[in-house]
């Protein structure tokens, strides 16, 4: 954690420049999704019909939201970074914009909704951190083979330029 001690040599003029800078560097849409955050993991593996799954998620048996429930529409916000980003770099973005990362229950909604945007870009969750044998890994939406997959990216380098990231009001 940063302390105040930390902070005293930086440039606020420079820092405000980026902020600023960031808050203008990607282009957002919006997409709406009736949302049912009671459903488990399992049916909206189903409900999305991928053609190819990461073996990790036939693994994960309940998964339920723990801070929504019930049945509301959401809008999602569709992020295009124009450059590579750690994931880093596109969760302190988001919180700039008042957004928060989807969770991997809501990319799943989203998937079985908007079917064919996946196979245009990648669509990366960054909300529901996923480890498997040690390794930080989040989950996305991509094309394989002409199919539509849902797979795991340990990545920690960049996602490239090509990727859209999943967000949410916060």
């Amino acid at each position: 954690m940063a302390t105040f001690e930390d902070w005293r040599d930086v440039d606020l003029g420079k820092l405000a420049k980026k902020a600023a800078a960031l808050a203008t560097a990607f282009r957002v849409v919006s997409a709406l999704v009736r949302m049912d955050y009671e459903i488990l993991f399992k049916d909206l593996i189903a409900a999305a019909a991928f053609d190819w799954k990461h073996p990790e998620f036939t693994r994960i048996q309940v998964l339920r939201h723990i801070f929504e429930y019930g049945q509301r529409t959401i809008r999602f916000e569709v992020i295009y970074f124009r450059r590579v980003v750690t994931a880093e770099e596109a969760l302190f973005e988001m919180g700039a914009c008042g957004l928060r990362p989807a969770t991997l229950l809501e990319l799943l909604a989203f998937a079985a909704k908007y079917r064919n945007m996946q196979l245009q870009f990648p669509v990366v969750c960054l909300g529901t951190e996923l480890e498997i044998l040690g390794f930080k890994g989040y989950a996305f939406l991509d094309e394989l083979a002409g199919g539509r997959a849902l797979d795991i990216s340990f990545n920690n380098i960049g996602w490239s330029e090509l990727c859209l990231f999943l967000a949410v009001k916060k």
